[in-house]
């Protein structure tokens, strides 16, 4: 059985044929001259005319023929997109789901916290389905990205990590942040580091040297993410950061401004063996109505102590650094917390210190 095209072929090839005419030889001297034609040519001429006007009747016909065809063959094909349409639709019904529905299948989608600078993040997996899931997940649905983790190992060989987490941030909505900032350099070594490869023990004075000797091409990245995060400061709820002591600067902006802060943990960073922070700002968490817990934990670096002050719903203080050394000052500090903190429930400090300290 022929198709419809081998059909619509035959016609063409039909038609073509048509076009061998055997015109007179005078013919072309008639089209340049007004000399009118012999009678034996003009015999000839209306047989000519007779044929093409035939012909032009069948063509136009065909044409006809074929702009109705198509006319119902369009009308076919639309009814059989909107039947696509339908059994697809059928086929899956969140489709049809509304947006406050689909806002709730996301956020319970995307509950465990994953990396936000990792495409293959929940939130961005989502957000790359469909144009309707991809404008739910962005504009309707800005709890999913605001519970995140950043780690050095993720954003490593990352060309702008920072761009990529203030595009996150800004799809939050400004709802509260609970995240964990891990700027730890792990597995990468240097060539500084590796001056001890050959396992000799070293003191911790020339652990201090090699590890002060140490690029720091990191840091330039990690500033740059920890920066866009503390201008998000009064977003906080539960945060959690793994730094060096040499970025603890770039946290003091934060003092006064963290309204919806209930967690906050600070971690040295193993890669800071030794080095002593200068930092004056201790009292990063003053004024956090609706802090709670404070903990802070670092196995070697002497990192700054947290003091919040003027915190009334403080129920935790952790601070289990075993290299606390037992100033009057830093006793004065943890004693003024306790006496500030009418909610305490928690209290906990590896404090050295040979005399005795009284609560007054």
């Amino acid at each position: 059985m022929s198709s419809f095209a081998d059909i619509l072929e035959l016609l063409v090839q039909g038609h073509a044929s048509k076009f061998d005419y055997d015109f007179p030889e005078s013919l072309s001297s008639l089209l340049k001259t007004n000399n009118l034609p012999s009678q034996s040519d003009t015999k000839v001429l209306e047989d000519l005319s007779k044929r093409v006007s035939g012909a032009l009747r069948l063509i136009t016909s065909d044409m006809e023929s074929l702009i109705g065809v198509h006319s119902q063959l369009k009308k076919i094909e639309d009814h059989l997109l909107h039947v696509d349409a339908d059994i697809k639709i059928a086929m899956s019904s969140i489709e049809r789901l509304p947006v406050e529905i689909l806002v709730q299948v996301f956020k319970a989608a995307t509950s465990e916290m994953g990396d936000a600078l990792d495409m293959r993040w929940e939130p961005f997996v989502i957000s790359r389905v469909c144009h309707k899931w991809r404008f739910v997940a962005t504009e309707q649905c800005p709890e999913m990205w605001t519970k995140f983790m950043l780690e050095h190992a993720v954003w490593d060989d990352m060309e702008d990590p920072a761009a990529l987490l203030s595009l996150v941030l800004s799809r939050g909505a400004e709802r509260s942040l609970e995240f964990s900032f891990d700027a730890r350099a792990g597995k990468n070594v240097t060539e500084y580091e590796s001056e001890n490869d050959s396992g000799e023990y070293l003191s911790d004075e020339d652990n201090d040297v090699i590890y002060a000797r140490r690029p720091r091409k990191d840091d330039i990245v990690a500033e740059a993410i920890l920066q866009d995060l503390v201008r998000h400061c009064h977003q906080w709820r539960d945060v959690h950061f793994s730094i060096p002591a040499r970025l603890f600067s770039l946290l003091s902006p934060i003092r006064g401004n963290l309204p919806a802060l209930i967690r906050f943990c600070l971690d040295g960073a193993a890669e800071d063996y030794g080095v002593q922070s200068s930092i004056p700002e201790v009292f990063i968490l003053d004024g956090a109505p609706l802090l709670k817990t404070v903990s802070l934990s670092s196995s070697r670096i002497k990192l700054p102590v947290l003091n919040p002050e003027g915190v009334p719903n403080l129920t935790s203080y952790t601070d289990d650094r075993p290299l606390i050394s037992g100033d009057l000052t830093l006793r004065q500090h943890f004693l003024n917390i306790i006496r500030t903190s009418p909610h305490l429930k928690s209290f906990s400090i590896k404090h050295c210190c040979s005399e005795t300290i009284v609560v007054g």
